[in-house]
């Protein structure tokens, strides 16, 4: 799914960086911080709610928009989400197209190259 994720946005013109797990995404985030984030929430080494608190936490990327992606079955209260920056949880499974809806309505085409 990642690969055709990625398709379909360079695809919209968005420039798409893709990392293995948290703690890449949290790294590569500090270097270059994101204009938006997608991430699963079931992920080797930092799971992508310890992922979108951590990006809150760093001054360069506390106001970047995350999209989480969820298994059947796996939900986050609201508190959890209210204060983790996390603007869409999304359950799978899911289409390309309804993602691209989601970061265009977030971030516009305007950041697309």
């Amino acid at each position: 799914m990642t690969h055709i994720l990625r398709l379909k946005m360079e695809e919209a013109g968005y420039v798409v960086d893709v990392v293995r797990d948290g703690l890449e995404g949290l790294e590569r985030a500090r270097e270059c911080p994101p204009d938006m984030v997608i991430t699963d929430l079931q992920m080797p080494r930092m799971d992508g709610f310890g992922f979108a608190c951590a990006l809150r936490e760093e001054s360069a990327t506390s106001s970047v928009p995350i999209v989480l992606l969820t298994g059947r079955g796996h939900n986050l209260s609201a508190e959890q989400i209210a204060g983790s920056g996390i603007v869409h949880v999304v359950p799978k499974p899911f289409s390309a197209r309804e993602i691209l809806r989601i970061v265009q309505a977030q971030i516009g085409t305007e950041f697309a190259a």
